[in-house]
């Protein structure tokens, strides 16, 4: 658990040896009206100490107290702006323009970065080759913390291409791999970080990526978070991101919504779309509770039933079944599948009336 006293008290900056060429690190926080939890998102930075920080705001005409809070830090801030845009994207993107630094990552005006955070991300950055350092957040819901797990860095690319999440805020990336993979989309407003993990995966694998067990951000659930109030708009963005990875494959050119080109990815085709259709999957689970049902039927319907193990297809099957058939099938199946007691027969059963079309 964080300290109480955090972020208002600063860290001993006698921590960050003399011996270290500490990298530089840019993070960009995109603001807009979020007066009354940026002094903490601010503070949380500056109170790092890091010995080589580049710390940029791109505020888009808040009218709230945030300018007043800005002002009040202003020259612990590299650079800041207050001025209307076009979202969370286009904000993020105006940052990086002017960043300089060798590791880059944002941290939203509602967050806050951990004690130490900047000073573990850089020690994992020592590593040789590493290109992107993943740690653990804290999820933070009126008085409720939770400690969650660090990031499933699986075994494999095509694993982690098929996972319908991402840990934004406790990854950052080295400044060289982000120039690749942004900037992000502007019509993204949920997802745009995905993509950018997409990307990055397309094009450098899973190898270089080190997961660390410590707490690098605070991360707020509220009512006015976009986490909270569209959930599931991040699902249909992603829908938006799988299908742009298609695009590409079947174009030499970029889509609409990633910039790589086909002729830069190092995964085979067939590979990739194995990876999407498990991802397809794995967003019916997560998703299914959320998406409206003719949503979940047309996102089972396009599934690739070969890319999936005997077990997912059957719990698949399940799912399906309770969107599309009728009452009265589903009733039948029930009164057949009393006299059946193992689970696999009651499933194929259900398997079996799935070929009824649905009222």
């Amino acid at each position: 658990m964080a300290n109480s006293t955090w972020p208002k008290e600063e860290i001993n900056p006698t921590i960050y040896s003399e011996d270290i060429k500490w990298p530089k690190i840019s993070i960009v926080t995109p603001s807009y009206n979020q007066g009354q939890y940026i002094e903490e998102t601010i503070l949380s930075i500056k109170n790092q100490n890091y010995p080589n920080i580049e710390f940029i705001i791109i505020d888009g005409g808040s009218t709230d107290c945030t300018l007043e809070i800005i002002k009040k830090y202003e020259k612990y801030i590299t650079y800041w702006v207050s001025e209307k845009d076009r979202g969370q994207s286009h904000a993020i993107n105006k940052g990086l323009e002017k960043c300089t630094g060798d590791i880059f990552n944002w941290l939203n005006s509602d967050d806050y970065l951990e004690p130490y955070a900047l000073y573990n991300i850089a020690l994992g950055f020592q590593a040789p080759h590493t290109k992107v350092v993943s740690g653990i957040k804290r999820t933070l819901s009126g008085n409720k913390r939770n400690l969650n797990e660090p990031f499933p860095l699986v075994g494999s690319t095509m694993e982690a291409l098929s996972e319908p999440s991402y840990a934004q805020p406790e990854t950052f990336y080295k400044m060289d791999v982000v120039r690749k993979i942004t900037p992000l989309t502007e019509g993204l407003h949920y997802s745009m970080d995905l993509a950018m993990w997409y990307q990055y995966l397309l094009l450098y694998g899973i190898e270089n990526v080190i997961s660390i067990k410590k707490v690098i951000v605070n991360f707020r659930y509220h009512g006015e978070s976009k986490t909270v109030t569209g959930e599931s708009n991040f699902g249909k963005e992603q829908l938006l991101i799988y299908q742009s990875i298609f695009d590409i494959l079947r174009s030499p050119q970029t889509s609409n919504n990633l910039i790589i080109t086909k002729s830069q990815i190092i995964i085979s085709e067939d590979e990739i779309t194995q990876a999407i259709h498990l991802g397809y999957f794995k967003m019916v689970l997560k998703y299914k509770g959320l998406f409206s049902k003719k949503d979940v039927v047309l996102l089972i319907q396009k599934i690739d039933l070969k890319a999936l193990g005997r077990q997912q297809q059957l719990e698949l099957n399940e799912i399906n079944f309770t969107y599309t058939a009728s009452s009265l099938i589903k009733t039948m199946v029930s009164i057949i599948g009393c006299f059946s007691k193992n689970f696999y027969q009651r499933i194929l059963i259900s398997r079996f009336f799935c070929i009824i079309p649905p009222n």
